[in-house]
């Protein structure tokens, strides 16, 4: 009989921009297919594929609302779409109106942007920006769950907007507010106020 060994599950915590540095990170990021993707991943909690996947008929500007199509598990949600979205992605039609069906085509391509591309450039902008956080696309949906939950959001919604099965993928974020820390660093300084 076979045995099959188990692969362990990694336990390490993910990485979290703050606001600023988020802000700072998608200004860097030059190439407008990308920067759009990115500014999708980080102000709708999209994963990386399902942000290059986009196609303008999944913005729906009448709800305020993104339907990603084929999440993980082929699962479809729908996620608020921030104003400021909206107008960054009038104006980046405006100016590269896409030829082919997906919002942020590859250049030459009937395709959408390959995901490495997006990596690549999220790279070259972290490099520039000097922020010493080993941030990756996965990043920016992170970064806007412990936002969210800083911003006092349940997480049963969190974990409806993320598309996460189950609420414990969702828990990690819990520890990694301002709000959890800022509670845990009053609680030990009153504890150590005495010694």
């Amino acid at each position: 009989m076979l045995s099959l060994a188990r692969v362990k599950k990694s336990n390490r915590l993910p990485v979290i921009l703050s606001r600023e540095e988020a802000r700072h990170l998608l200004s860097l990021i030059r190439r407008p297919q990308a920067r759009m993707s990115c500014v999708m991943m980080y102000s709708c909690g999209l994963r990386i594929s399902e942000a290059t996947r986009l196609k303008p008929a999944d913005i729906d500007s009448q709800r305020m609302v993104v339907c990603v199509r084929h999440g993980k598990g082929d699962k479809d949600r729908t996620v608020p779409l921030p104003r400021r979205t909206l107008e960054l992605l009038r104006a980046y039609w405006v100016e590269h109106r896409p030829a082919n069906s997906w919002l942020f085509p590859a250049q030459g391509t009937p395709n959408p942007i390959r995901t490495k591309a997006v990596a690549t450039c999220l790279k070259t902008a972290l490099h520039e920006s000097g922020i010493k956080k080993p941030a990756t696309c996965h990043t920016f949906r992170h970064s806007y769950a412990t936002h969210l939950l800083e911003a006092r959001q349940s997480l049963r919604t969190i974990q409806a907007l993320l598309g996460h099965r189950a609420l414990k993928s969702t828990m990690v974020y819990v520890p990694l507010t301002a709000a959890t820390m800022e509670q845990v660093h009053k609680t030990i300084n009153n504890l150590m106020a005495d010694l």
